[in-house]
């Protein structure tokens, strides 16, 4: 190297926040996704938390209720079915899963 050369020509003076600025497109966008679906999870739970006080669902409305799984439901329609089979009782049973 030259006696004459600055330290300016020698070293990189670019700082640190020019060099992020000259490869932004390598990164990758924050994504907020994660605090969208927090909010919308916390309004469907006051939703559904509303709506069983104010008693709007069905009693036979299984799948997202506290206490009203889906393992309940089957364990229902099997108790049910065997009642009325041991009863000598016609039964019909019609399911429907939206």
């Amino acid at each position: 190297m030259e006696a004459s050369q600055s330290n300016e020509d020698r070293y990189d003076t670019t700082t640190v926040q020019e060099q992020r600025n000259q490869h932004i497109g390598q990164y990758r966008p924050i994504s907020i996704l994660t605090s969208i679906s927090s909010l919308c999870e916390g309004g469907y739970k006051g939703l559904i938390t509303l709506l069983e006080q104010i008693n709007r669902f069905y009693n036979y409305q299984y799948g997202f209720r506290q206490k009203r799984s889906t393992i309940t439901a089957v364990t229902e329609f099997v108790s049910d079915t065997l009642q009325a089979f041991n009863e000598k009782i016609q039964c019909f049973r019609f399911i429907k899963d939206i």
